[in-house]
């Protein structure tokens, strides 16, 4: 079980990404300290590439090599990716984010609209304000529809989950 079965009110601020995470963590690494810890550690790593390759992509190589170098020693960076909290992930997120909406925007891209989109929804799960950041930017109505049922879609375990413990 990743939750208990009678919730506080103040629980309901805080998605079950972490506890998943934590869940997916100590089963591969084990449920000391480093097991709870290890899989924010790989977020953050991932991170750094996820922002090379935004660099890249928006700008050029050099831009993405600096860019992946100031987040590698930012401090910041460092210390919320050691600690199991949802704020690597949702950096993580929202770099992945910006990268495929500005694939599906520069290359009028249906497959990156929908990566998109599922990248909403797990947000979502991260943390509920993910979402904000491209609510509803999109160049044409079917597109808008089609990026908020998938992201809706791909949250749909959330709500389950609180409806299940709710009982």
């Amino acid at each position: 079980h990743l939750r208990p079965g009678h919730l506080e009110l103040s629980f309901y601020d805080h998605p079950p990404g972490v506890a998943y995470l934590v869940a997916i963590s100590t089963s591969l690494f084990g449920g000391d300290e480093f097991g709870v810890r290890a899989i924010f550690a790989l977020i953050g790593i991932a991170n750094v590439f996820v922002i090379y390759y935004l660099g890249k992509y928006l700008y050029d190589e050099t831009i993405g090599l600096i860019a992946a170098f100031l987040l590698s020693v930012n401090f910041f960076h460092i210390l919320f990716s050691r600690a199991a909290m949802n704020d690597s992930p949702t950096v993580f997120i929202y770099s992945l984010l910006i990268f495929t909406f500005s694939k599906a925007m520069f290359e009028n891209s249906r497959k990156y609209l929908m990566i998109t989109g599922s990248l909403l929804g797990i947000g979502f799960l991260v943390k509920y304000t993910v979402p904000v950041i491209l609510s509803g930017i999109t160049r044409r109505d079917k597109d808008r529809l089609s990026f908020g049922a998938v992201g809706a879609l791909t949250a749909n375990p959330d709500g389950l989950s609180y409806i299940r413990t709710s009982r």
